[in-house]
C-alpha cells in the first residue's frame, strides 16, 4: 500500500472485497506464521502471540501438544466505541463514517468461530 492512504483503502473499497484481501493477506501469512509457532512449540519458553493472522481453526490444526490457545473477541459494539474513539485511526478520511462502517464489516466477515 506503499504510497496509498489506508484511510481510503477502507472507504473506497466494498466490505466484500476488504473480506477477499483480508482473507487473501492471512493465507500468504499463514505458512511463516505457522514455522514460528512449531518451531518455538519444541524449544521455545512460554510465549503469548497474538496477531491479525491467527485464525482459531488453523492453530488448533497444527495439534501440537505444547501449544494452547484463547482467542478474546469483542462484540461489535465495544469494537464500533473503540474504534469511533481512535481518531488518529480514522481522522482524516475523506468519508469518516464510510471508513468505520467498512473496517468493522470486513473485521466482522473475517471472525471466525
Amino acid at each position: 500500500m506503499d504510497g496509498y492512504d489506508y484511510r481510503e483503502y477502507y472507504v473506497t473499497r466494498s466490505i466484500e472485497a476488504l473480506i477477499a484481501d483480508i482473507t487473501l493477506e492471512h493465507r500468504a501469512m499463514w505458512p511463516a506464521v505457522q514455522s514460528v509457532i512449531r518451531k518455538h512449540a519444541t524449544w521455545g519458553e512460554p510465549t503469548v502471540m497474538e496477531g491479525w493472522s491467527l485464525w482459531p481453526e488453523e492453530v488448533a490444526e497444527l495439534r501440537l501438544p505444547s501449544v494452547r490457545s484463547l482467542w478474546f473477541v469483542a462484540d461489535e459494539q465495544t469494537l464500533h466505541e473503540r474504534l469511533v474513539k481512535a481518531v488518529e485511526f480514522h481522522g482524516g478520511a475523506s468519508d469518516e463514517e464510510a471508513m468505520i462502517a467498512h473496517y468493522l464489516g470486513a473485521v466482522s466477515g473475517t471472525t471466525r468461530d
